[in-house]
């Protein structure tokens, strides 16, 4: 830690805002040498303009941090910071073009400016993915304060000691007069004041963890710590952000009926996400068609039997259609984008002959098949192929509970990022023995 204007400072978050900075000027460097190209603008020496640059760069980066892109929950989330990205440079598009318009000449142009903007994006949020590992380190992780002692308390505790995990719990508070299942919980009746225990815990975030009929809220309590600027949650919501998943047990009893999400899709992002699916899949065909032709004649040749096999799958509504499937591309699925039986990010598109079953995974269906299936999805970039079933097979309950989590958040920006995600080497599943499934909690 570094204490910097009497606040601890992690050594993480140092590492990232000095990399940011480092991107900023590069990108800034780069849009100067692609504008010189294209514009009547002098290209100079790099010291000539390393004035405007660091300008340009420390401007972005403040507005980054202004927006919260350096608060905790970005640095736990590549998608938190990804919006808190894209927000400064919003912010500091605003910034820069009215100190362009009151001082002309004196900081980059805007044709630069915007572009320096389109290459930092991806950038940034590339440093995001590339130094994850560092912000899951033992002393950047979110101290918490648990209400409750019980099952629930435990459950959450021996999530915080799995390597991977992002939080740390500093303190529980045994609320009512059940039994405690958590060790050195301390009674709410020795506590005076709750709110100044748990800033003397050092703690950022309280977490609502207590047994299920257990009695009202403590509004009191919640209150008192709400007004020392700490961030009160339910377990429920904790677990979700925390996982990426909906957990199916909470979602079952009701708890998630009232939160945000499992919204349609609005007229405009309705038409945004076919737009892109259309444009993405007419170029890929169009651009693959001779490989196509190529690799099906060797194919023909190679071996015996149809080139294309139909089966039937569930699309949206749960309508059937028949998808092609052909041994050694994965092109051809692009052809039921284009007709609109399937989006390119989605849940995994599920064989008829699996759209029966009789277990708890049929009683989400309806929710499961409220949008398109993908190409790729939330579930395919977290879980491993090993831990997923056959390709043709039912969802597993871990599946359903990622598919839930993306029908619940979805939006154009987290399409992007598991577009993202899908082109980056695959990791490990982080979440794929960690959280405990139904019954645990």
């Amino acid at each position: 830690m570094i204490r910097l204007f009497k606040h601890q400072i992690p050594h993480v978050v140092v590492v990232l805002a000095y990399a940011d900075l480092l991107i900023l000027l590069f990108a800034g460097e780069l849009a100067w040498h692609i504008a010189s190209g294209q514009l009547t603008i002098s290209l100079g020496h790099f010291l000539e303009r390393i004035c405007v640059l660091g300008f340009f760069a420390v401007a972005v980066e403040a507005a980054i941090f202004m927006t919260g892109g350096y608060r905790t929950e970005s640095l736990r989330s590549v998608t938190y910071a990804s919006a808190r990205i894209i927000a400064g440079l919003g912010l500091s598009v605003v910034f820069l073009a009215i100190v362009n318009l009151l001082l002309p000449g004196e900081i980059l142009a805007f044709t630069v400016l915007a572009l320096a903007l389109l290459l930092a994006l991806p950038l940034l949020v590339l440093s995001r993915l590339v130094l994850g590992p560092l912000f899951k380190t033992t002393e950047f992780r979110r101290k918490i304060v648990v209400l409750g002692s019980g099952q629930k308390a435990q459950a959450l505790y021996e999530l915080s000691l799995e390597r991977q995990s992002s939080f740390t719990t500093t303190a529980f508070v045994k609320m009512g007069d059940g039994p405690s299942h958590v060790d050195g919980a301390m009674l709410r009746g020795s506590i005076a004041e709750l709110g100044g225990y748990v800033a003397r815990r050092g703690a950022q975030e309280v977490v609502l963890a207590m047994r299920e009929h257990s009695g009202p809220l403590p509004i009191t309590d919640i209150l008192t710590i709400k007004g020392r600027g700490l961030a009160v949650c339910t377990l429920t919501s904790f677990l979700e952000r925390e996982t990426g998943r909906v957990d199916l047990a909470e979602y079952e009893a009701g708890s998630e009926l009232l939160t945000n999400g499992f919204s349609i899709d609005r007229m405009v992002r309705g038409a945004c996400k076919r737009t892109f699916d259309v444009a993405v899949s007419a170029t890929t065909l169009l651009f693959a068609w001779p490989l196509i032709v190529v690799f099906a004649v060797i194919n023909k040749s190679q071996n015996e039997g149809q080139l294309f096999n139909r089966q039937e799958h569930l699309g949206l509504n749960g309508k059937p259609f028949d998808r092609l499937a052909r041994r050694d591309s994965f092109t051809a699925q692009f052809w039921h984008v284009l007709k609109g039986d399937m989006s390119i990010v989605g849940p995994r598109p599920i064989a008829s002959e699996h759209g029966e079953i009789g277990d708890d995974i049929q009683l989400h269906r309806d929710e499961r098949h409220s949008v398109k299936p993908g190409l790729t999805g939330w579930a395919q970039i977290h879980m491993s192929d090993a831990a997923r079933d056959a390709s043709n097979s039912a969802p597993s309950r871990a599946e359903l509970e990622y598919d839930l989590y993306y029908i619940k958040h979805r939006s154009v920006f987290l399409d992007c990022l598991i577009l993202l995600r899908t082109m980056l080497p695959k990791r490990s599943s982080r979440h794929s023995t960690r959280y405990p499934s139904k019954g645990a909690l």
